[in-house]
């Protein structure tokens, strides 16, 4: 989290893109004809800030409030437009002039969803198709081309690209994913250029599908994202309507991935099989009924790395419940007795019984407390239902008997186990911390190779593959004696 000096050093020794009087709208008031200065994102990935110099009634605006801002300038006939629902203040400051009596009050704030829009046709932008869009992306090693770059000593640059990733949507256009290149002038006379990362269309689309098609694109990034083991997000995107208009959008309202380095030791698809890759687990994904439990076990996957040792493991463990929960309701395992008279039954039947035994006939309090545990009586067991959904999967070549067992005591302690003693507070010895990392390895890999059956690709074609783990991985082959650290307890 970056402080308000901090933000507000770098806004000075920068100049604003637009500035023009705004509309600002909060809960409480509406401002009107406040000075706004744009500070837009030189890379995509950086944030959108905004400056404020409001009047005195806007002094009472503080830090956290979340306000709407539009305005609009013309300029040589041409219509520009600015639009936010989500602004949010980061910062205030006042400078007070005390010869003149003068406070000067100043806002700093990020937008998470600024649009600004260039009306060349204003009625022909209301009905015009969307004919361009390119949407902005945080780096991806494998969704980028590849590209030759050749440099000569007059300073002329040739970029020529050898490879395109595409992929057509489900229900919209066919999507190119190349760079494009923007540049900086320095101070000193040179000049600083650097790629971004963009999926192109180019076909008519019907604005009132547009949002579907970004819906979309979330689902491809997020598939290549499980692949390279590393999240890529759209972050706005940039449209044409003919000659009607030209839109850029900023998207804020999501977590930007940190830039990490390539190594594609680390990637579940090698780079060779990812085009294929991606559009079958795109294809099967599409046709999947399960799209909400796979969405968030592959989120959950790609975020535990940002955790401590315990809360990565935890979150691994979530995705695989969201994996088998879905199992669990598609089979309809569960309730168990189907109908609520079966039940009322059934538990009528055991609270009477335990209400003779010897051990709770004179006990009130611990028949309560037995009591309360009766409706797990009408639910099936974890491990019964991890078990029949490894089956369900053997079919797309699911096999798991390799690695750390989830449930079970006949291979030494099980995942399910772990689970149960970080969620309930148990604390772990440095010895048994150590050994948890590779028990996370383990879930990890048995969670990928879960969403790989599910999407239909071939494990043996991954790098979760026995082959390939075997190969890779000194935690592999640590099975035994990471379990042992685990065996007093």
């Amino acid at each position: 989290m970056r402080t308000r000096r901090e933000i507000e050093a770098e806004l000075g020794q920068k100049k604003p893109d637009h500035v023009i009087h705004t509309t600002l709208k909060t809960e409480y008031a509406t401002l009107n004809n406040v000075i706004c200065k744009f500070y837009l994102p030189k890379k995509i990935t950086d944030p959108v800030y905004l400056s404020f110099k409001p009047s005195a009634e806007g002094r009472a605006i503080g830090p956290l409030h979340e306000m709407k801002v539009q305005g609009e300038v013309e300029n040589a006939g041409r219509l520009t437009t600015f639009h936010a629902d989500h602004v949010y203040t980061l910062a205030q400051a006042q400078t007070h002039w005390v010869a003149s009596n003068i406070v000067e009050h100043t806002l700093i704030a990020e937008a998470w969803d600024l649009e600004i829009c260039h009306l060349f046709d204003p009625p022909g932008h209301l009905t015009s198709p969307i004919t361009y869009a390119a949407f902005a992306l945080s780096p991806s090693r494998l969704l980028e081309p590849s590209l030759m770059i050749e440099r000569r000593y007059t300073g002329e640059v040739k970029v020529e690209t050898n490879r395109v990733c595409t992929l057509s949507l489900a229900n919209g256009p066919t999507l190119s994913f190349k760079k494009h290149f923007r540049y900086e002038d320095l101070p000193w006379g040179e000049c600083l250029s650097f790629p971004e990362l963009v999926a192109e269309f180019e076909e008519p689309v019907d604005t009132r599908e547009f949002s579907k098609l970004v819906d979309e694109l979330d689902d491809v990034l997020l598939l290549a994202s499980l692949a390279e083991r590393h999240s890529s997000v759209c972050l706005g995107w940039t449209t044409n309507r003919g000659e009607a208009s030209h839109s850029r959008f900023f998207r804020r309202g999501i977590a930007v991935p940190k830039e990490t380095k390539a190594n594609t030791n680390q990637y579940m698809i090698h780079p060779i099989e990812f085009q294929e890759y991606l559009r079958k687990s795109y294809s099967s994904f599409v046709a999947s009924p399960n799209k909400k439990g796979l969405r968030q076990a592959i989120q959950l996957i790609l975020s535990a790395g940002d955790n401590t040792i315990e809360a990565g493991f935890l979150k691994l463990f979530i995705a695989l419940e969201t994996l088998v929960s879905w199992f669990k309701e598609k089979e309809r395992l569960e309730p168990i007795l189907e109908t609520k008279e079966q039940w009322e039954q059934l538990r009528t039947a055991l609270q009477h019984l335990l209400r003779e035994h010897d051990s709770l006939k004179d006990s009130p309090t611990k028949r309560e407390l037995v009591y309360q545990k009766l409706p797990e009586l009408n639910r099936v067991a974890f491990g019964t239902a991890f078990r029949l959904c490894i089956e369900s999967l053997a079919n797309a070549g699911l096999n798991v008997s390799d690695l750390w067992p989830v449930v079970g005591h006949e291979r030494g302690t099980p995942l399910a186990d772990l689970r149960n003693k970080l969620s309930h507070g148990v604390l772990f010895t440095p010895p048994q911390i150590s050994a948890l990392i590779g028990a996370q390895m383990h879930l990890r890999w048995c969670v990928e190779r879960m969403i790989l059956a599910l999407l239909g690709w071939p494990i043996e074609k991954s790098n979760v593959s026995r082959e390939k783990l075997s190969c890779t991985y000194f935690d592999y082959h640590k099975l035994e004696e990471s379990q042992g650290a685990f065996a007093s307890r």
